[in-house]
């Protein structure tokens, strides 16, 4: 194979090598854009249904306000269970219901829920 041959092999060769190499570079940046464009999606879901939770909690405890106000039996009833559910004390105060005095209040009401 002559000089000319070999050099214009090996100009074809790198030239190769580097365009698998651009584009081995396009695909990992069109796969990090990817990953970054789907985690934007689920965090917009996370929040969507945060959101979602902390609407239907609002609209829940205006229910049950509403409930108190017009209905004394209903406000008794309501209170004893607050009362028994709330472990916080802030939370506690703003019902003025005593405040129990316990190293590191309870925060799990999962199980209080009847």
């Amino acid at each position: 194979m002559s000089e000319l041959a070999e050099k214009r092999l090996k100009d074809a060769r790198e030239k190769a090598e580097q365009l698998v190499k651009d584009a081995k570079e396009k695909l990992a940046q069109a796969k990090a854009l990817e990953q970054k464009r789907a985690a934007k999606k689920k965090l917009a879901e996370v929040q969507k249904g945060r959101s979602n939770e902390n609407r239907k909690k609002m609209l829940i405890g205006a229910m049950y306000f509403e409930r108190m106000k017009k209905d004394p039996e209903a406000e008794a009833k309501i209170l004893a269970q607050l009362d028994k559910w709330l472990t916080r004390s802030s939370e506690r105060a703003v019902f003025g219901f005593t405040v129990q005095e316990q190293p590191g209040e309870q925060h799990d009401r999962s199980a209080q829920v009847q």
